[in-house]
């Protein structure tokens, strides 16, 4: 049975459930609205008993309408359910094929940073081995450059204080 066919069903049968309620509710009420003869005890008794039978006819009839939509419901629940279910299990796969290539991303990134890392630590060592070098150069020019000072300033006051022969 597919969605419009249980629906329309459904709907029957809401409407035949409700026009037995009105009936039954008419009923009631000329049944107040007469005026109670007298009449023996035996056929009252056969009244009351007509009544609850129909009464009780009317309640199984409600009742079975009744589960019978609670069945319908509960059997779309179900399947709603059920499509859920599948469309979590589909997401959750795809959630997994996610997780895997960004696992496999970090790994490649992780093993290029470490690569990196290796790069720079060798560089590193080779300019730590230059500014040493740089700065015993820089100090051996200083000094040169000092010794000049120093001689120019001593043949400056050795030819102006020394006498001339």
């Amino acid at each position: 049975m597919d969605d419009s066919e249980a629906q329309v069903y459904t709907q029957t049968d809401e409407e035949a459930v409700e026009e037995e309620t009105d009936r039954a509710n008419k009923d009631s009420c000329e049944r107040k609205d007469e005026v109670p003869q007298k009449e023996s005890s035996t056929s009252m008794a056969g009244l009351r008993q007509r009544k609850s039978s129909v009464s009780r006819e009317n309640e199984t009839t409600n009742i079975e309408h009744v589960l019978q939509h609670h069945r319908q419901l509960h059997d779309e629940l179900t399947t709603d359910l059920g499509r859920m279910a599948k469309q979590l299990k589909l997401n959750s796969q795809a959630f997994g094929d996610i997780l895997s290539k960004d696992d496999y991303v970090l790994q490649e990134a992780t093993k290029t940073v470490e690569n990196n890392l290796e790069k720079m630590t060798l560089e590193r060592q080779r300019l730590d081995k230059h500014y040493s070098k740089s700065w015993g150069t820089s100090f051996m020019s200083l000094f040169v450059v000092l010794f000049v000072v120093i001689m120019f300033v001593l043949v400056y006051f050795t030819i102006r204080y020394l006498p001339k022969p």
